[in-house]
């Protein structure tokens, strides 16, 4: 089947999920610049656009006029709301839909307005008389709770960007992010509903909140398209039209080489490009042996390349043995936490790209160590 240049939204959004259903959570990571922020930015105007086609064709919009309680009286669910992280980003969250609306001649009114509420908790996002949807964000989780009535018509959530390239996620995030789940997913008649979620990302790593929480980091393949669970999937793509148009650009040859620049135009992530699993060179130093499930690997620091080497081949006579599990720590190893300057040298090695791997079992030893801390960060 022919590439298409941008993303075709309407196929994801037609995958079902590991038990045949239509899945809740949609996860998109795709390269930069194919398409996929406007084309879930189109999916809220295209619901925006039915529901108000609908209430122009009600007598009681030819007989009051263009009224906001149209809408409320629908049972359509039309509106959208933008997640954050944070609540600063909330008051300009709009703006983003203002290159998509200048596209659409189906929607003539593309002026966009902004109203603040609880003291800036949240924002509704208008667009003319009608309520095209809501930001908010997941840090204010827990004061967000008694607004659920507000989004008892959001029939669709988006958060960009849901993987970070620096690594600063929130403490506790995919709590916090059920949390906004739930709220929102209530009223409007039930007790709890179903609204499409979209998740979109870079590439950027597999060690992020979303992707270690349903064991995605584990089970996806270098070339995977679909993983698919109970309740959601998750899209991997690399458009070439893309990398092409970037490739193309005076910015992408004045940068060419930068690793930054190969992130953004290759089908590598940014983080764990490859499989980081080869043969070590050189001479090394033993540094520990690191205890995980109750199996021992090898530490070892190849100063020539530059190199932090994990294999499942320990030093027997090496004492200095460690875990950072409570599960596999017993009387001949020392407990570790994330606080200890060994586990900050492995996360660095990691996030630097120069942490490597003698097999899939010493990787995924180390990505299961280093999820749990981003889980319970």
């Amino acid at each position: 089947m022919k590439e298409t240049k941008y993303i075709d939204l309407n196929r994801v959004m037609q995958e079902k999920d590991l038990d045949g259903k239509i899945p809740a959570i949609r996860m998109i990571e795709t390269n930069r610049s194919s398409g996929k922020t406007t084309a879930a930015l189109n999916l809220a105007l295209d619901r925006y656009a039915a529901s108000s086609a609908l209430a122009v064709a009600t007598p009681f919009r030819r007989s009051k006029g263009l009224d906001k309680t149209i809408i409320t009286d629908l049972t359509v669910k039309d509106q959208t709301v933008l997640i954050y992280r944070h609540m600063y980003e909330l008051s300009s969250a709009g703006t983003i839909f203002s290159e998509a609306l200048s596209r659409r001649d189906d929607i003539p009114n593309k002026e966009i307005t902004m109203k603040s509420h609880a003291h800036g908790l949240f924002f509704e996002i208008c667009l003319g008389y009608y309520t095209l949807g809501y930001a908010v964000s997941l840090s204010t989780s827990d004061q967000l709770k008694k607004y659920s009535p507000i989004f008892a018509k959001v029939g669709l959530a988006i958060m960009d960007e849901f993987q970070l390239e620096s690594g600063n996620y929130l403490k506790k995030e995919i709590e916090k992010f059920l949390s906004v789940m739930i709220t929102v997913c209530r009223g409007g008649g039930d007790q709890m509903r179903d609204i499409d979620i979209l998740l979109l990302s870079n590439k950027i790593s597999m060690l992020n909140p979303y992707f270690i929480h349903f064991n995605i980091h584990r089970r996806k393949k270098p070339n995977t398209k679909y993983v698919r669970g109970n309740g959601w999937i998750a899209y991997f793509y690399h458009y070439k039209s893309a990398e092409d148009a970037i490739k193309a650009t005076g910015l992408a040859k004045a940068f060419s080489g930068v690793a930054y620049m190969d992130y953004a135009t290759t089908p590598a992530s940014l983080v764990d490009d490859g499989n980081f699993i080869e043969p070590p060179i050189g001479k090394s130093v033993y540094i520990f042996t690191l205890v995980y499930n109750n199996q021992k690997f090898g530490v070892r620091e190849f100063f020539e390349q530059g190199k932090l080497y994990i294999s499942k081949k320990p030093d027997p006579s090496c004492q200095t043995i460690l875990t950072f599990t409570e599960s596999d720590h017993n009387q001949t190893t020392m407990l570790i936490d994330k606080f200890s300057y060994l586990f900050k040298n492995i996360k660095t090695a990691y996030q630097c790209g120069y942490l490597y791997f003698d097999s899939m079992e010493s990787k995924n030893a180390i990505f299961s160590i280093l999820g749990i801390d981003i889980l319970n960060h």
